[in-house]
């Protein structure tokens, strides 16, 4: 029987070429793009399939922070589309998008923001548990659709000296733990398929921004 792929949809959404740019020093208020790569497998009807996945983020950081001091970073993805097909299959959409951000040396103050997203990422949220910032975007995105997911405004407090703040994207390589994660819904003759996908960043983690502290 021939072997069906499942397709994989690439969101990050951050976006990611096979470059990806590690950010030493950001100039203050000065947005520089950051290519990421991601593996994202899904799995559907017993079968697995992985491939890369490359996104970009614009990031806005400072270069530098005292300690204790407040600062404010934006991760903004850039517009991307999502697939209408793959493997032989016609993505029908995909949904449940969940974008994950760990944040080192620093305290986030209050909930980050999220704006100037394309209008059809349906319901948006974004949550902290510990150091882990998380935003959701429900869709669903028909397939071949072009969106934009919202940029995510964070405050921060510098943590101690000598060690730089950073935003990355973190997973871990059993998937148990997912920077990006999201559900692309295919359809085989008369039925549909939910695929759910997990993505963990090459390498990882990925630094999207980084802050020294003096």
């Amino acid at each position: 029987m021939r072997e069906r792929r499942l397709p994989v949809f690439g969101a990050l959404a951050a976006g990611i070429a096979v470059l990806v740019a590690f950010l030493t020093a950001l100039p203050a208020s000065a947005a520089t793009v950051v290519a990421t790569s991601h593996q994202c497998t899904a799995t559907a009807l017993g079968q697995t399939q992985t491939v890369t996945q490359n996104d970009n983020v614009d990031v806005t950081a400072p270069a530098s922070a005292t300690h204790g001091s407040a600062f404010t970073v934006v991760l903004a993805p850039e517009p991307q589309n999502a697939p209408s097909s793959a493997g032989g299959f016609t993505v029908v959409r995909i949904q449940n998008i969940t974008l994950r951000v760990t944040v080192g040396n620093a305290t986030i103050n209050g909930t980050p923001t999220l704006s100037g997203g394309s209008s059809n990422l349906g319901t948006t949220g974004v949550s902290v548990s510990g150091n882990v910032i998380s935003a959701t975007a429900s869709g669903p995105i028909a397939g071949g659709a072009s969106f934009t997911l919202d940029a995510l405004t964070i405050n921060l407090t510098a943590g101690a000296a000598g060690t730089p703040v950073t935003t990355s994207l973190v997973g871990t390589s059993d998937r148990t733990t997912t920077d990006l994660s999201l559900t692309t819904v295919v359809r085989s003759g008369i039925f549909t398929i939910n695929a759910p996908t997990g993505c963990v960043p090459t390498p990882n983690p990925t630094t999207l921004s980084s802050t020294s502290v003096t």
